[in-house]
């Protein structure tokens, strides 16, 4: 395993990640914003979660960058849940999703260079 360092920003950093595993990253961070593009369901929650189920044993950063990713998704269907309860939750849900794409994007961003990336608003269950 590659060891790490910190960057400028004092974010902890990862020195090499393969071409590879950046493919990996990049399907674990976004898959799930075709969810909010076109509803496909299932398939939406299931690609991060069987991308992080069949790599977190490999390696460390893919394990932490996939259990990130699959927190922030399932935070992201129990808050669309809870707001789509209510009248001004409603009102709420587009300028959610638009932070959560926002969020997505820079966390694919952040981790294909090596950065460890948290995302905000996630319940951390895993």
């Amino acid at each position: 395993m590659p060891p790490n360092e910190f960057t400028p920003t004092g974010r902890l950093k990862r020195r090499i990640v393969s071409d590879r595993d950046k493919w990996i990253l990049l399907g674990m961070h976004l898959w799930w914003v075709l969810l909010v593009l076109q509803p496909i369901g299932l398939l939406a929650v299931a690609l991060p979660i069987g991308l992080w189920a069949w790599k977190k044993n490999e390696d460390e950063f893919l394990d932490d960058q996939g259990r990130e990713s699959v927190n922030f998704l399932l935070s992201v269907i129990i808050i669309c849940f809870a707001l789509a309860i209510t009248i001004v939750g409603l009102l709420l849900i587009v300028p959610y999703l638009i932070v959560c794409v926002v969020s997505a994007i820079r966390a694919a961003s952040a981790s294909t260079t090596g950065e460890y990336f948290r995302y905000p608003m996630t319940f951390r269950m895993l």
